[in-house]
């Protein structure tokens, strides 16, 4: 089955224990290099050092496993990057998709999106703290 853009996943829970390092959070699909998925990571920290954006209520379809925000205190952002995802396509589990909204907000900032993997935005975020 094809991803479309604006589709949220994450690794199903039998392949957690597959893979060590990541994919723990749900993320919006955007585009695809070679065989690898690039998706942009959601999370409910706001990390403004990491560059961390807010999204909106109305930025997600109803209706969906993912919801927005785990509370009031903890509403949903994006994390500044196109990740890549190299996981196959049986593994993961469609939890949510964005709104015209969303994917209008996403496409406004895209260009401010950096294209990397998590153990490399992970290094270059330890790094910047040892400074």
């Amino acid at each position: 089955m094809k991803m479309k853009q604006g589709e949220i996943y994450k690794l199903n829970d039998e392949y957690k224990t597959k893979y060590k390092d990541g994919y723990k959070h749900n993320f919006i699909y955007w585009n695809e290099e070679d065989k690898d998925y690039r998706g942009i990571m959601l999370t409910a920290l706001d990390k403004t050092e990491y560059g961390n954006r807010l999204m909106k209520e109305e930025h997600f379809k109803k209706g969906f496993k993912f919801k927005y925000g785990k509370s009031d205190s903890k509403p949903t952002h994006i994390a500044p990057l196109f990740l890549l995802k190299k996981v196959p396509y049986n593994e993961l589990e469609k939890t949510g998709e964005l709104s015209d909204k969303g994917i209008e907000f996403i496409k406004g900032i895209i260009s401010e999106l950096e294209y990397t993997d998590w153990k490399t935005h992970m290094k270059k975020i330890r790094n910047s703290h040892k400074k």
